[in-house]
């Protein structure tokens, strides 16, 4: 069992009600049903329900109370995404070059010197480049 939100609009106005809801199987798949509506309660009284359905008797604070977290309203029609990294394909290269054995070669063929970052790094981020981005040999990025 556990608690579902339903609003309702009244009025122009939308009213948030609570019900205690329990899952059951049939033959035609998973089904659930309302056992009593709670209508609108507290936290407190929730949490108790929740507690109750879930069959605990006694509520074990915890040392430290984790706040409710805030809601906020998006509005997705100007919702917009800046700065996209692709993931996939620096991994499945890294694969790669740990298949084929290139990281060990070149470690082995570039030794570290002073610098702070390794030649066969350096190496291997300059393969990687030209793996996701191919570009001419006069393109520097």
């Amino acid at each position: 069992m556990h608690l579902r939100k339903w609003r309702k609009r009244v009025n122009g106005k939308t009213e948030e009600y609570w019900a205690l809801v329990e899952s059951y199987r049939t033959a035609r798949g998973p089904r659930q049903r309302i056992v009593a509506y709670l209508g609108d309660v507290t936290e407190p009284v929730r949490e108790g329900v929740a507690r109750a359905a879930r069959g605990q008797r006694h509520h074990q604070p915890s040392l430290l109370e984790a706040e409710p977290p805030a809601w906020v309203e998006v509005d997705t029609r100007r919702l917009r995404v800046e700065r996209v990294r692709d993931f996939g394909g620096p991994w499945l290269g890294r694969q790669l070059i740990e298949m084929v054995g290139l990281e060990g070669w070149l470690r082995e063929t570039l030794p570290a010197g002073r610098e702070e970052i390794p030649w066969a790094a350096m190496a291997q981020v300059l393969v990687l480049g030209r793996l996701c981005d191919p570009s001419s040999e006069l393109a520097l990025a």
